[in-house]
């Protein structure tokens, strides 16, 4: 069967029953060659091992076929090939018992009866129409034409032609036996066109041949003689036979394939043949039962009809025409409809529609929710048309399951070697791009992290999947939900597979990718969702959303497995990011501020202002439990707003009534969130304007990651330092510290993280100690301000200060203190804090 277009066999089994099929038929038609008149058993034999493979075969692809509507299609095939074979023993008995000479029993007629009806039912699990009440009226209507016309043609060709002395049981199962094969044959042939079938339209095609095999076996039996014996006896079943396993083999090579469906059906002309077979048996009758007039007028009445048929014939010609039209159109609405426009890849209707037909079959699916970590500061570096080129080389690389291997540039063809010329990039997880010169290369060392479903931080390495060449998957669905974010169905619901397809993917999108001369570093994070009995696309989706939220939250370039309890923790800080947007606009907040001593004078030198929560309800609420969620929700932008406007109106409060024994300026953090809003610089001065201070009364403290964000961030940072505003590079040292960084941020202080200020006493962290020496030498050398956080003892504060460390901060000076506890520690400026 090399004819077959299409995959090879997902299983050689397949194969066997169609060998023998094939096998046994060469005999058969071998020996009705050579075979002697009164041999008749070897033939029926045939047929036996021939309906016997048929049976096997449907059994076969049923059992490969996934659990659904062509399971069931074929199972219930299977069950027709069995009653079929039932047939063909009875045909051998009667062989055998040498009554076989010219007849159908009773038994043998309802066995192909039988047969017939189940082969009918298989195609309730494939849609002959659409659902309207309209098109199921056609259906009937013309399977009522065709049994009418059926009855009538086998009931006057039964009545009439057959010898005298036929048998009435025999006729009268034959009859029957004809008018189910003609309904059989409009049934098989407007499934074999439908669009919405799943059961590959070639092999119904071929299913759609049993009927006329039937017709023609119904015929040679109403023929009679020794003729009608060959045709019936010897060619009828095994010709069924063979039909049943070469379609089944047929769609056991397309399983998982997306079936082409066929335009045109030998069962559309089918009604109108039945009108012309009825109007043929009218004239004949007339022609014998009526004089010359009666004859004209019959005649005539025939010439009406069939001249009206051929009009319709035309008008259903232009019809189809036109209705092909409407169907092109509308299969390229639907295909713009599911498809995004970039990358070619399923869109999220598309997704979410495959998904839900997935999951209403009961078959077992997870979603793979996956987002390119930081990829705005691609954009924002790149620009919206080289962001978009890789977006698609990612689509592509998702789409292939990662074929092509490392250091290649998606569509291209050629290979890409890791030290081509060019700047190479990396986008880290911590949100920055770092440039490695020009042709070095950039390793991955996130790429394939993962988080455990419950938050551990687990890590496995996957650097044995970068690289190496991977396909993906049968079953598999990629789809762009919008911007950076890509989605996966997976044909599974095994956590471990899960697990496994998100590391391959996070793999394929941690290869390098190039646009222009430039090669970066991608990471994604990925939420795994996995879907429950009775769950929606949507909620899977959404399940899916909130495990990529706990991925991001881990540290990105991770993945996490959706459980129940992060339903529960969304629902909750959406319901706090409420209660945070009244208690900004409802005086619930209040600023506490930690001062900011001269290590070698131990005097104030300054404060940084620190916003607190007094709940009416929850009591006092952690900064760590609400900060997140105001960056998540947008509130941050709000809250930073708030809290700039009170520490500035503060320190103008202290300036009036303490006068020179006020601290000269109040720091004030700043999320990248405000940084992008492009009226933050206008903010920022209405504040100093509205408060009587200036430019110089304010420190900025900002974040490395939001300072490498992009070209708006930046240029935010820029207008303000021109402005006079000082700006303060906060946790220094655990992002992307870095000398250009340095060099192109317009910093003024840099403060050196807690973590490396703890264990800093007794001397035994030599890392540590050569990170606080190596900063405290660069602020000198670079003419900055240092300051070192977290100091909770004198050692420290001591160690620090030899170090060279001017000012410093931590609950060993002072913890954060309410505005007048702050005011009082500036009166009393000339009483040190503590030993100098």
């Amino acid at each position: 069967m090399s004819g077959f277009p299409g995959p090879r066999p997902r299983d050689r089994a397949l194969t066997v029953p169609l060998l023998v099929v094939l096998a046994a038929l060469t005999f058969l038609l071998v020996w009705l060659w050579v075979r002697e008149p009164d041999d008749r058993l070897a033939g029926f034999i045939a047929g036996i091992v021939i309906v016997i493979g048929a049976t096997v075969a449907c059994l076969r692809v049923a059992r490969l076929a996934e659990p659904g509507p062509i399971r069931e299609f074929w199972r219930l095939w299977a069950g027709s090939a069995a009653a079929l074979l039932i047939s063909s023993i009875s045909a051998t008995i009667a062989a055998i018992r040498g009554d076989g000479g010219g007849g159908m029993p009773p038994y043998e007629a309802a066995s192909n009866v039988l047969s017939l009806v189940l082969a009918m039912v298989a195609f309730r699990h494939v849609p002959i129409t659409t659902r309207t009440r309209l098109d199921w009226a056609r259906l009937l209507l013309d399977g009522a034409a065709v049994i009418v016309a059926g009855s009538v043609f086998f009931s006057y060709v039964v009545l009439q032609t057959l010898p005298r002395g036929t048998d009435l049981a025999t006729r009268a199962g034959a009859g029957v036996v004809g008018i189910f094969c003609l309904l059989g044959l409009v049934i098989f042939g407007r499934a074999a066109v439908s669009p919405e079938g799943r059961v590959d339209p070639v092999s119904l095609g071929i299913l759609a041949l049993e009927p006329v095999v039937g017709l023609v076996t119904v015929w040679a039996f109403l023929a009679g003689g020794e003729t009608s014996v060959v045709v019936m006896g010897y060619l009828g079943y095994p010709l069924v036979g063979l039909g049943m396993a070469a379609a089944a083999y047929r769609q056991g090579r397309v399983l998982g394939v997306e079936p082409r469906h066929i335009r045109w059906s030998f069962a559309d002309p089918l009604q109108f043949l039945a009108v012309a077979a009825t109007a043929v048996m009218v004239i004949m009758v007339s022609a014998r039962d009526l004089d010359m007039r009666g004859r004209a007028v019959i005649v005539g009445a025939v010439l009406i009809a069939a001249i009206i048929v051929a009009r319709q014939l035309l008008s259903l010609r232009e019809n189809t025409q036109a209705l092909r039209g409407i169907r092109r159109q509308q299969a390229e609405l639907e295909r713009l409809a599911l498809t995004d426009n970039l990358t070619g890849l399923a869109n999220r209707s598309g997704f979410n529609l495959a998904l839900s037909e997935r999951l209403e079959a009961g078959l077992p699916a997870t979603a793979l929710f996956i987002d390119i970590d930081d990829f705005k500061m691609v954009n924002d570096t790149l620009g919206p048309a080289a962001a978009d080129q890789l977006l698609a080389q990612v689509a592509r690389r998702l789409q292939e399951g990662g074929l092509i291997s490392s250091g290649s540039e998606v569509g291209t063809g050629s290979a890409v070697p890791a030290s081509a010329a060019g700047s190479v990039f990396a986008v880290s997880a911590a949100g920055s791009v770092s440039a490695a010169g020009s042709g070095s290369a950039v390793s991955s060392a996130g790429s394939g992290s993962a988080v455990s479903s419950a938050g551990s931080g687990s890590a496995v390495s996957g650097s044995a999947v970068v690289g190496s060449p991977s396909s993906a998957a049968a079953g598999e669905l990629v789809a762009r939900l919008g911007g950076d974010e890509f989605a996966i169905m997976l044909p599974s619901g095994e956590p471990a597979a899960a697990e496994a397809a998100a590391a391959r993917f996070q793999a394929i999108i941690g290869r390098p990718v190039h646009s222009g001369e430039q090669q970066l570093m991608l990471h994604a994070s990925v939420g795994i969702a996995i879907a429950g009995a009775g769950e929606t696309a949507d909620e899977v989706l959404r399940n899916a959303d909130i495990a990529l939220y706990a991925a991001k939250e881990s540290g990105k370039a991770s993945w996490v497995r959706f459980e129940p309890r992060m339903r529960h923790d969304m629902a909750a800080h959406a319901r706090l990011a409420g209660e945070l947007h009244d208690a900004i606009l409802g005086g619930q907040l209040r600023l506490l501020y930690q001062p900011v001593y001269d290590l070698v004078t131990a005097r104030m030198h300054g404060c940084e202002a620190l916003v607190r929560w007094q709940h009416p309800e929850r009591g006092f609420v952690s900064p760590g439990d609400f900060i997140p969620v105001a960056e998540r929700s947008g509130l941050i932008v709000p809250l930073g707003a708030w809290v700039l406007r009170e520490a500035c109106t503060q320190l103008a409060a202290w300036q009036a009534t303490l006068g020179p024994d006020a601290v000269e300026a109040v720091n004030v953090n700043v999320a990248v969130r405000q940084l992008r809003e492009t009226g933050f610089v206008d903010e920022v001065a209405a504040v100093l304007s509205d408060t009587g201070l200036q430019p110089r009364n304010l420190i900025l403290e900002v974040t490395e990651s939001s300072v490498v964000d992009g070209p708006q961030v930046a240029e935010t940072l820029s207008a303000l330092h021109e402005m006079g505003v000082s700006l303060a590079l906060d946790d220094f040292g655990t992002g992307q510290s870095s000398l250009s960084l340095l060099r192109a941020f317009p910093v003024d202080v840099l403060k050196l993280d807690k973590s490396f200020v703890d264990g800093i006493a007794d001397g035994t962290d030599r890392g540590r100690l050569a990170v606080a020496a190596a900063v405290a030498q660069l602020v000198e050398y670079l003419q900055l301000k240092a300051v070192a956080e977290g100091i909770e003892s004198l050692a420290q504060l001591e160690r620090l200060r030899d170090m060279g460390y001017r000012y410093g901060q931590g609950y060993f000076m002072a913890k954060p203190l309410p505005p007048d506890e702050c005011g009082a520690r500036m009166a009393a400026a000339l009483e040190p804090a503590f030993p100098h």
